[in-house]
């Protein structure tokens, strides 16, 4: 993977790109852990706490998959438009904070600041539906057989990736005859 540069007029300071909430977020809104528990978050170069982030356990999960559920519908009634609109502008904010994002994930797992630059620019193409890069991360998506699949660009040419009705499950088929290159 290629490496990014790290803007040199941005203020990285662990005190600058800590988060300022350390609850757990869905729904909309922040919610502190129905634990109440809160852990040490580890600097591993410096073996020191950087934070106390909540410890979400099982009903935390289910308290945000439930208001995911509900989002859903939302979201499911909004026109393919609005949606790409907002995938759009939640990569402009990855791509704006790359950087923060970078040093936070550098601070927290000791992974190099350039590198997970790279990752968080990486990220925001996946969810841009109208980047160039985005074009050229996929090398195509069509039908085989009736089945929607998708075939990664960094995929061998004769493998896809077919999915049912939830999209992509990872299963691989290989097409014969003349479907066999009808996926590049």
């Amino acid at each position: 993977m290629a490496t990014a540069s790290v803007a040199p007029h941005r203020d990285l300071s662990p005190a600058q790109v800590l988060p300022k909430h350390l609850d757990l977020f869905y729904g909309g809104a922040w919610h502190a852990p129905k634990s109440g528990r809160y852990v040490d978050t580890l600097n591993p170069a410096l073996d020191e706490p950087l934070a106390r982030a909540a410890d979400a356990g099982v009903e935390d999960a289910e308290a945000a998959i439930l208001a995911a559920h509900h989002a859903f519908d939302g979201w499911r009634a909004m026109k393919p438009l609005q949606r790409g609109d907002i995938l759009r502008a939640a990569a402009k904010i990855l791509r704006e904070h790359a950087e923060e994002l970078a040093m936070l994930d550098a601070l927290n797992t000791g992974n190099p600041v350039a590198e997970m630059v790279a990752d968080a620019r990486v990220a925001a193409t996946g969810i841009d539906p109208r980047s160039d890069d985005h074009r050229q991360l996929f090398s195509a998506v069509g039908r085989i057989r009736g089945r929607r699949f998708m075939c990664a660009a960094d995929r061998p040419a004769n493998r896809v990736l077919r999915g049912g009705r939830h999209g992509t499950q990872g299963q691989a088929d290989r097409p014969q005859g003349r479907e066999a290159n009808s996926h590049v």
